[in-house]
C-alpha cells in the first residue's frame, strides 16, 4: 500500500521485526516513562527501521522543536491501536526523525532560498501560526 506524504508525520525510532503476515511488522517502541509497547503495523509505515507517527501538539507545547535532539516528552499517534489500548503514546524528541518527504520539501525550500524566490519552512509555520499573509511558495506542489 502507498502512501502519500504528509507534512506532519515524523519518524519514530523503534524496534523492528518481521509481523505474522508479509506486509506488516512487529514494533517495539521506548516511551518516555521508560516502558515500552509494542504492536503490529502495515510495513507501508516503516522507513529506514523507523515507524511513521504523527505528532499530537496541544495549544500549550510550542509546534516546533528540534527532531532528534533532547529528552523533551511529546506525544504521539501511532498509526493503529498498539498492545497498550491506545493510539497515543509518550517519547521523546531525541528518538523523532524527519521522514524523507519532510527532507525534501526542506530541500526544495532551500534550493528556492538560495536562487531568491522563498522562506523557510519554519518561516512559514510562524506567518501561518500568527494568522498573516502566507507566503505560499513552500508548498510541495510547487516543487
Amino acid at each position: 500500500m502507498e502512501r502519500e506524504f504528509d507534512p506532519s508525520e515524523v519518524l519514530l525510532e523503534c524496534e523492528v521485526s518481521d509481523g505474522m503476515f508479509s506486509n506488516e511488522k512487529c514494533v517495539v517502541i521506548s516511551c518516555n516513562d521508560g516502558t515500552k509497547t509494542s504492536g503490529f503495523v502495515d510495513d507501508c509505515f516503516i522507513e529506514d527501521g523507523c515507524v511513521r507517527v504523527n505528532l499530537c501538539c496541544p495549544d500549550n507545547l510550542p509546534r516546533t522543536f528540534n527532531l532528534g535532539v533532547g529528552s523533551d516528552p511529546v506525544v504521539v499517534w501511532l498509526p493503529t491501536e498498539f498492545f497498550h489500548g491506545s493510539r497515543y503514546v509518550g517519547v521523546t524528541t531525541g528518538q523523532l526523525r524527519e521522514t524523507k518527504g519532510m527532507t525534501a520539501l526542506r530541500e526544495r525550500a532551500r534550493r528556492k532560498i538560495s536562487e531568491g524566490r522563498g522562506i523557510t519552512l519554519d518561516e512559514y509555520l510562524r506567518q501561518r501560526d500568527r494568522g498573516g499573509t502566507v507566503d505560499t511558495s513552500v508548498r510541495e506542489a510547487d516543487a
